[in-house]
């Protein structure tokens, strides 16, 4: 029944969505669905259950995703003035010679829409414009001034929760200058039509090296939008995004594309250590996604996030991670063309979750593509697909099979797979760990993954920012050698 269960449930909420006038039958049908694990959990690390915040609290997890901070982070860079992880970043990360500068202690203090307006029109290099706590209705904040990377452009609230930013319009902070640093905001989408609010932040054209952290945005049909110049002359390259929470409260009403991280053309883009939660969409081909890079672009990591493709609600066609995404149009292309849609580009350390209808990760014309040492859990597993796509995979655990698709091509090594399993839906992952889908990393058989990795370069940390052991790694995300796994996501009760 579990089994069976697992297979029909998302569709039995999906068709019941659909049919409201015969809902009394789906009704019927439900009493028979048990173990419904995707609704009841919590990420919450090693912190006593009875210090954490409530399930309504913006910051979920002291691992990943927005915390409450006390006090301001670094805005850090490489000499070449690429930015850097500060949140959960390990020694072994950070460079010998950085770049770094706190927020000035003599902030441009704004209290309403037109101060902010204001403030963000006549920046300059340095400038740290704070947000006093309270609720500013925006329609498209357009940040052009640049800073540097010893001088950055700081746009933040003093701690999580005290400024939000609602937006009813297309964007709530069109980005394009280049070094700024937009932190402890939460960002929210009110349109009256779900096809208005498309994104928190937009960024494009010039705007280089732009660091967007411990925010949480909801309600937007792509809260981070990343794209060229029309003319593809300006290339906003080598941003960061860190330690952020996005979610829907719902599934959106819209035929526009749905996928919470949007990042098309733009080089060496780093999204480490969010949480990625429910996205769907009711409109079209019901298909999201939750990040992708796309659009001819070089380089790019996804690395420790956590995805829960099902989290507060259900239903729909949920990928987690790709890249390549659907494909691009033509004229979005960096290359003009997309004679690939991803290069170089790197898929680690992640825990992907509860993908019940689709992959948790996907290739589309990912060329010389490298993913390792991900948690794969209650999905259909890895596509590879077209020729473009060559992926050397390994040190992986992965619920479901790894395809291989219009002749995309795999190096497989060192990877836990379900194989034949998958037809059965028994995932290879409850072996290993005791309950994944409702978040209970609690190591079954280390026998199975300590020290069975292929080995990795020194200093990569794992998904709790704890160092891999290099030369005997284990697979998956978790580094055993550290300890038991960082964290552990348990039943509350409802919707925690």
């Amino acid at each position: 029944m579990r089994t069976w269960s697992r297979a029909l449930a998302p569709e039995l909420a999906w068709q019941r969505a659909k049919y409201p006038s015969v809902d009394w039958a789906f009704a019927a049908v439900d009493l028979f669905v048990v173990e419904n694990n995707r609704t009841s959990f919590s990420l919450v690390g090693s912190a006593k259950a009875e210090e954490l915040p409530d399930r309504d609290s913006l910051s979920v997890s002291p691992i990943v995703g927005p915390r409450i901070l006390n006090t301001p982070l670094y805005a850090r860079y490489t000499e070449d003035g690429v930015p850097l992880p500060v949140m959960a970043a390990p020694a072994g990360d950070v460079p010998e010679r950085v770049i770094q500068s706190l927020p000035s202690a003599a902030p441009i203090e704004v209290s309403n829409e037109k101060e902010l307006v204001d403030a963000v029109r006549t920046a300059q290099a340095g400038a740290h414009i704070l947000l006093m706590p309270g609720v500013y209705r925006l329609s498209g904040l357009d940040a052009r001034a640049s800073g540097t990377p010893d001088q950055p452009i700081f746009l933040r609230a003093a701690r999580l929760g005290d400024a939000t930013i609602t937006s009813p319009s297309t964007a709530a902070i069109d980005l394009s200058g280049a070094y700024w640093v937009i932190e402890n905001l939460v960002l929210e989408g009110v349109c009256s039509l779900d096809d208005y609010c498309e994104h928190g932040v937009h960024v494009y054209g010039g705007a280089r090296s732009a660091i967007i952290r411990n925010t949480v945005m909801r309600n937007f049909n792509a809260p981070i939008k990343v794209n060229l110049s029309r003319k593809r002359d300006r290339t906003p390259d080598y941003g960061l995004i860190e330690g952020n929470r996005f979610s829907n409260d719902r599934p959106r009403n819209t035929t526009h594309p749905v996928t919470l991280i949007d990042i098309v053309g733009a080089d060496g883009w780093r999204v480490t250590s969010n949480f990625i939660a429910d996205f769907a969409k009711n409109g079209s081909d019901h298909t999201s996604y939750a990040a992708f890079i796309k659009g001819a672009s070089r380089g790019g990591v996804f690395e420790r996030n956590l995805v829960m493709c099902e989290w507060k609600h259900k239903g729909g066609v949920r990928l987690g991670l790709s890249l390549g995404g659907g494909g691009t149009a033509d004229y979005a292309c960096r290359d003009g063309k997309c004679a690939f849609e991803s290069d170089g580009a790197v898929i680690r350390n992640n825990v992907i979750l509860n993908c019940p209808n689709d992959v948790g990760i996907y290739l589309n014309k990912a060329a010389n593509a490298v993913v390792h040492n991900n948690l794969v859990a209650g999905t259909v597993g890895l596509d590879a697909r077209y020729a473009e796509t060559d992926a050397y995979i390994f040190n992986n655990i992965i619920d479901g099979r790894v395809r291989e698709r219009d002749g995309g091509t795999t190096q497989l090594e060192n990877n836990l797979v379900s194989g034949w399993r998958a037809a059965l839906l028994q995932p290879v992952s409850r072996g290993i760990f005791a309950n994944p889908p409702k978040g209970d990393f609690s190591v079954m058989d280390a026998d199975a993954i300590a020290g069975k990795g292929r080995t990795l370069p020194s200093g990569l940390s794992d998904f709790c920012g704890q160092e891999h052991n290099g030369s005997k790694p284990d697979i998956g995300p978790f580094s055993l050698s550290a300890g038991a796994p960082c964290s552990v996501l348990h039943s509350k009760g409802g919707n925690s």
